[in-house]
């Protein structure tokens, strides 16, 4: 299952459907198996244009739509990656569709959920300003 956290509120503008569309696309991932959770109100769901949390004047789609493309491709990458290794194939050989990496040659795949954990701990990196 793939959770979008939205902090966009669905006001008959299809939010609800579009912005879980274009993080699914670009990721490749089975939109029967996408869901969309509404965030909390929180600074780390800012709308990335406008920097605070705010659903009105069509900006979600105009807001949201680089950044859930940037999210899905870098996760779809992270997902490959982890599959590669796990295959030990290389990740040119790999292809992303319906929440699975297959490795087309050999016809060997692997769901999103078992790669999910090696891809996140294999890039883990600060999401936010750090203090040391």
């Amino acid at each position: 299952m793939v959770t979008l956290v939205v902090s966009q509120a669905e006001m008959g503008q299809g939010i609800s459907t579009t912005l879980p569309a274009l993080l699914s696309d670009e990721l490749g991932a089975d939109w029967s198996r996408v869901r969309l959770e509404l965030a909390p109100t929180a600074p780390a769901y800012a709308n990335p244009r406008l920097k605070f949390q705010f659903t009105g004047n069509s900006e979600s789609t105009q807001s949201f739509y680089a950044h859930l493309r940037q999210v899905g491709a870098t996760a779809r990458t992270m997902l490959a990656s982890a599959a590669a290794q796990r295959l030990g194939v290389p990740l040119a050989e790999l292809s992303v569709a319906d929440g699975r990496v297959t490795h087309t040659a050999s016809g060997r795949s692997l769901r999103f959920g078992e790669l999910a954990e090696d891809a996140s701990s294999a890039h883990r990196r600060p999401c936010g300003p750090t203090t040391r």
